[in-house]
């Protein structure tokens, strides 16, 4: 079936679906959609169902992520499912799952879509919001089955090329331009010099845009493929892997997350942001610009208290926001006060929020709520 037919076929079953328990109330459940009839479906099928339903269950209730090695192939993934995990999480109350289609690809091979719905937190809503649509393989391995992660099955054919320790993947029509990857194998040196450590071998996927890059990822939907800037990255240290939806060999801000996560466990997710920005080189011209942005709408909103800026909504408009450009301003700020061990500071402060708002006052030598008037006169220099 055609994407968009299917997803037009997805959505009139989100309009029509319901699902509540007896009491009236909600709560997370992994159901089939009405359109199998259990009796008639194959034994084969019946034998996927009784591999990948339990797992989903288990994955929507639980709090840390599992591995089930009856399930997932770990020999070809160790971490397979980390995505959906990840995406699941940071929803905001328990979800639904619903296993849509099972479609026989091959004699050794299916596909498995599955919907997840966002639940209020009381379990008392009756109007569900699609969270994501997810699609996995499963082949049979010997006699039993197991599940595939996506992206190996959607780049089986793609080109690789090597540069430095950058292992590039791309699309056979790609026009690869070996300048810019080796401009970006440089870079990684830069960075080992920089965090003071060897560089990883690094897994680089290019992607068109936003959309390819979660499609490779197995979602068939989520909100973010949709961003209006249609640019999107991510970084997994787990695999040394940075998925780059911006049609480029160059994507400093993902390479900068794989350094940090993966040798720095205690920085503060704000400060990783504001190392990713103020290490990325390809935006240094738009900095200026998006501080002017930033500086225009805290004058305009004198009320807003960066004293407090975790718990303030990140995004602001006109592709500018706290956790981005903010944290950006910080670390320059940060270093330029004790470019000693400013660095060592921010990279071993903590990840909870009372660690980061610790290790700004330090440097800076300053109260906590002194940091909104800082920040502000900071911004009046553009």
């Amino acid at each position: 079936m055609p994407p968009f037919k299917f997803l037009s076929f997805i959505i009139f079953n989100i309009l029509s679906y319901s699902c509540t328990n007896s009491t009236g109330q909600r709560s997370p459940d992994v159901f089939l959609s009405e359109n199998f009839s259990y009796s008639e479906l194959s034994n084969e099928t019946k034998e996927i169902l009784e591999l990948w339903q339990p797992y989903l269950d288990s994955l929507i209730k639980n709090e840390k992520f599992n591995v089930d090695s009856s399930v997932w192939d770990t020999e070809i993934d160790s971490i397979g499912g980390i995505e959906l995990y990840y995406h699941i999480k940071q929803a905001d109350g328990p979800i639904n799952a619903e296993i849509l289609n099972i479609q026989k690809l091959d004699s050794n091979k299916y596909s498995v879509k599955t919907a997840f719905y966002n639940l209020s937190e009381s379990g008392k809503s009756n109007n569900p919001s699609l969270n994501c649509i997810y699609d996995i393989v499963i082949r049979k391995k010997g006699k039993a089955f197991k599940v595939y992660n996506f992206l190996s099955e959607y780049t089986e054919d793609w080109s690789k090329k090597e540069v430095g320790n950058i292992v590039y993947h791309y699309t056979p029509s790609y026009p690869f331009n070996l300048i810019k990857a080796k401009t970006m194998s440089k870079y990684c040196d830069s960075l080992a010099k920089f965090f003071s450590m060897e560089s990883p071998i690094i897994n680089y996927y290019i992607f068109k845009n936003s959309q390819e890059t979660f499609y490779s990822m197995g979602f068939l939907y989520n909100r973010d493929m949709y961003d209006t800037y249609q640019i999107f990255g991510r970084a997994d240290p787990n695999r040394n892997i940075v998925y780059c939806g911006n049609n480029s060999e160059i994507f400093p801000h993902e390479i900068v997350h794989l350094y940090t996560h993966k040798y720095y466990s205690t920085l503060h997710s704000f400060f990783d942001e504001g190392f990713a920005e103020y290490l990325d080189f390809s935006i240094q011209t738009k900095k200026i610009s998006k501080r002017k942005v930033m500086a225009n709408y805290l004058n305009n909103n004198p009320q807003i208290n960066l004293s407090n800026i975790l718990e303030l909504d990140d995004r602001i408009g006109n592709g500018t926001s706290y956790k981005y450009d903010i944290s950006c301003l910080l670390v320059e700020k940060l270093l330029e006060k004790d470019p000693k061990q400013g660095l060592h500071k921010i990279l071993s402060g903590g990840t909870k929020n009372e660690d980061f708002y610790a290790t700004v006052t330090s440097i800076l030598g300053i109260e906590k709520r002194e940091i909104n008037n800082v920040i502000r006169g900071w911004l009046t220099n553009y």
